[in-house]
């Protein structure tokens, strides 16, 4: 199990790393966008949360990057019990990138969240700055 510090958490979006299938046999497949949060969420600040899985960032949005359209896209997320993503919703950030965000968000996995010895249900916003990267043409 591989935890990331907090302060390794920059995401920069625009590699061209595809994204993960899901693992066969999943039984909870979250959405992106899902108003559905557990009722008994809990709220806590990011820097308490522990990252277990960090996936690669997704490619850019085609239609933002030829647009050039770069921002930060602030994400409600909820874990549940095992600290299994189970909804995230975009709070604020382009438009035009709050998918993707969302999509990725889901993709993260986290240590359980322990309230008083008890696994909980949590909710916590996590920003993702996209960020294009300047190219200069060869000579």
């Amino acid at each position: 199990m591989k935890v990331i510090p907090f302060s390794c958490l920059l995401i920069y979006f625009g590699c061209n790393h595809p994204i993960p299938a899901p693992s066969k046999g999943t039984d909870r497949t979250p959405t992106a966008a899902s108003t559905s949060t557990h009722p008994g969420a809990a709220d806590f600040d990011f820097s308490q949360i522990r990252v277990i899985h960090q996936p690669p960032a997704p490619p850019y949005p085609s239609e933002a990057k030829a647009s050039g359209i770069q921002g930060s896209v602030v994400v409600e997320l909820t874990v549940d019990t095992h600290g299994i993503p189970t909804s995230a919703k975009a709070l604020s950030g382009p438009i035009e990138l709050r998918h993707t965000a969302e999509a990725y968000a889901l993709k993260w996995k986290f240590s359980p969240v322990i309230l008083n010895g008890v696994p909980q249900y949590a909710r916590f916003k996590l920003t993702m700055p996209f960020r294009l990267r300047v190219t200069t043409p060869a000579k």
